[in-house]
This record gives C-alpha cells, structure tokens and sequence, in this order.
C-alpha cells in the first residue's frame, strides 16, 4: 500500500521535473562558460591575449590553433551571454582576439542578425562546416588527381574492406579503433561519440571495416539514411596506431565507403562535420575526396579583434575562415601589406582555399586604421 501511494506520487511530480529540466536547458543556453589565454602566437613570435567563451572542447581547438605551447589559462566560470557578446565580461578587456561560441538562435535575439561585418572586425563563423560528396561514378573515379598517391597507397598496401552488421563488432569498434583514435589526435579537442548515441544508430547503420593482412584495422560506421542519402559517421583506426595512417587506411575508408554506397543506389554521402578554418587539416582532406560544403552548424564563433594588434592579425593571416554574409559562406583570407596589390599571390591563395559549396573568396588587408579593407572579392571557381 506504501509503495502503491509512493509511486503516484512520484507520477504526480514527473511532469514538474521535467519543467524545471527544460527550464535549466533553456537558462543554459544563455550561460557560457569564460576563459583568458596568454601566451606566445603559433603564427608569429608575438605575445598573444584571447579571450574565449564557450565549450571547453572549442577552446581547446582555437588554443591548437593561436598557441606555439601550452597557453596560461584562467578559468572566469560562467557568465552570461549577453554580457559577453557585448564586450562586458571583464575577461575580454583588452583581448587581441575574442571568440564566443554561442548558439544562432541565441545570438540573433541579442543582434537580429548572424552578419559579418568586417569594418568592425567582427566575423560570425558557423562553429563546423557540413560536407558532401555526389556518388557519381566521376566521383568516385580511381585516377582523380588529387588523390592518385592515395590510391596508389591503398593498392601497394592490398588494403580490402568488408561491410558488417553484428552489434558486437560496432562494441569493438568504438573501444579499439574510434575512442583510441580520438584520444590519439584531438586530446581534448574532440566533441565524442557517445555509446549510447551510438547504440542508438545501430539499427539503421552498417560497419564498414578497412583490412590488411587479413586483419581489420580501421573502420568508419554508416548511417543509411532516406532520399538516397547515407551519412559517414564517426571512424577510428585500431589501438588509435597512427603507423596504419600513413600506411593509407584512412585513405582506404574515403576510397571505399563511396564506391559502397554508389553500388547500392546511394547519390549523396554526408562527409560530416569539419571545423570552418580553411588551413583545417581535416577540411583539406576532404577537399581533396571532392567534398562540397552544404551547410554550416546550429552554433556560431561570433569572433572579434582588437584594432591594430599584430598578434591577432598574424593569427588571422595563418587561420584564414568560412563566415556568413547574408545568409551565404564565405572565405575569409587575411594578406599581409605587400600581397594586396599582388595577383598572383591571391591566384595562389585562390586556388589553395577555394572549394565548392563557398560562394566566394574574400581577400582582407588591414587599412591605416587597422580596420579590415576588402581588396577583392573572387566568385565562380569557389562555387563549381
């Protein structure tokens, strides 16, 4: 009888603690977490001030990104939002470079727009990039000359793959090939999997599994999705050995997952997620596989600098970025002084960051103010 009237009332206040859940997501979203890094620029031997709110993770990736070492940190807990994005959290005072990681839904309540606006050195960049390859039979080709060293890698190495289903093999996978992996090469910069969003996939999802010498040694799981589209998601590579990189088995997952997918009637693959800076080892890479950009992320680095600081200009100029402008991804490249009126140096830097899915390549310098002067603006190739 006890446990009877127990139980009814704990049916009773269900539905008030669910209330007071959504209540703390929605009060969350207007708290971020605050941050100061200092310490010597990667790009230039120049001391560097950023200040940084947001994920942890993300802060540990623009850290990799702006830091030669280990930056000095102070940790200012959380603040709110609005403060911080109008330039109120102390933390930001006198910062070289901010950067706010900050939901759109959000950041437009406080500013009705997710603009750029250069002249006031202010950039809204989505926080990833979303790509795509079309499983054309073109797309797939072996000979593509981007990635003809990869494929000659791949048959020097016999690498072979095979497609699973069995839920114990998806278990192995996640422990001996996708946590060591990530662990291997994004320590702390990783937003993770979980087992259980993983588990939760499973029954829609296949494992393709890359083998050498008759061994499995990388993998990459495969969400079959509907409208002839199938999303690419989360792969590692055994004991996370970074030997079985360069012998070409990421490679192999790029080469074969395609040529799987297009086999059973697929036209599109979604590549996943990618960071927005052009210099992105992984935007790059997928670059070269023939990725189109397609979408930007639900959150944004709403990202500022001070006038005329070296120090951020040079991080700039060494982590050029995809940004909105009405609406559309943009390039962002930063020149130094002497490569404005130099076309054949923004030919180079055309041909290295252009990439199908940006509209257009922007080419900044700074004026005499060291505000940012829009020296030119390339369209066509970046859009094919």
């Amino acid at each position: 009888m006890a446990s009877g009237w127990l139980h009814e009332g704990l049916r009773g206040i269900k539905p008030l603690r669910y209330a007071v859940r959504r209540a703390r997501r929605t009060t969350e979203a207007y708290r971020v977490r605050a941050w100061t890094l200092r310490g010597a620029g990667r790009a230039a031997d120049l001391p560097l001030h950023l200040g940084y709110a947001g994920q942890l993770e993300s802060k540990n990736y623009l850290a990799h990104l702006a830091f030669r070492d280990a930056p000095h940190e102070q940790d200012h807990g959380m603040r709110w939002t609005h403060r911080v994005l109008h330039g109120r959290a102390p933390h930001l005072a006198n910062a070289d470079l901010h950067v706010v990681d900050v939901a759109r839904s959000v950041y437009r309540q406080f500013r009705r727009t997710e603009e750029s606006i250069p002249e006031q050195r202010l950039f809204c960049l989505p926080c990833w990039v979303q790509g795509e390859i079309a499983l054309s039979e073109t797309a797939v080709a072996p000979d593509a000359e981007t990635v003809r060293s990869d494929v000659r890698l791949i048959k020097r190495n016999a690498l072979e793959y095979r497609v699973v289903r069995e839920p114990a093999l998806f278990d192995w996978f996640y422990r001996s090939m996708y946590l060591p992996y990530m662990a291997a090469v994004y320590p702390g910069r990783a937003l993770l999997m979980s087992y259980d969003d993983m588990r939760e996939q499973r029954a829609r999802s296949e494992l393709l599994l890359i083998r050498k010498n008759g061994a499995d040694v990388a993998g990459q799981i495969l969400v079959h999705g509907s409208g002839g589209e199938a999303h690419a998601w989360s792969l590692g590579v055994l004991n996370g050995d970074q030997s079985l990189v360069k012998a070409g088995v990421l490679a192999a997952l790029y080469y074969f997952a395609p040529r799987y997918l297009a086999s059973q009637g697929y036209r599109a693959l979604d590549i996943g997620l990618s960071r927005p800076f052009l210099n992105d080892g992984v935007l790059q890479y997928k670059k070269k596989w023939g990725q189109r950009i397609v979408a930007g992320h639900a959150n944004l680095f709403v990202l500022k600098f001070a006038r005329g600081s070296a120090a951020a200009y040079a991080f700039l100029r060494g982590n050029p970025f995809i940004h909105l402008s009405r609406g559309w991804l943009h390039g962002a490249v930063f020149l130094a002084a002497h490569e404005a009126n130099d076309a054949r140096a923004i030919d180079r830097l055309q041909k290295r960051y252009a990439m199908p899915g940006i509209s257009s390549l922007r080419f900044f310098a700074p004026d005499e103010r060291g505000d940012m002067r829009l020296v030119e603006e390339r369209r066509g190739s970046c859009d094919v």
